[in-house]
């Protein structure tokens, strides 16, 4: 099934496990707000500076 997903496969070969989930969050004030979901190539996601908080969804 293809879902429309793509990616530079040259840049990023396929490998088991290669796509990760990830929510974009902004936080205003104390409350984090999803701006949207995704997935990231995991190289793509090794080679950025990221940041790792705890979220609590309601």
């Amino acid at each position: 099934m293809d879902l429309g997903y793509h990616f530079a496969a040259d840049a990023f070969p396929d490998t088991e496990w290669a796509l990760l989930n990830v929510m974009v969050v902004e936080w205003r004030g104390g409350v984090a707000e999803r701006l949207g979901v995704g997935q990231i190539h995991v190289k793509a996601w090794e080679a950025v500076e990221r940041v790792r908080k705890v979220v609590v969804l309601g």
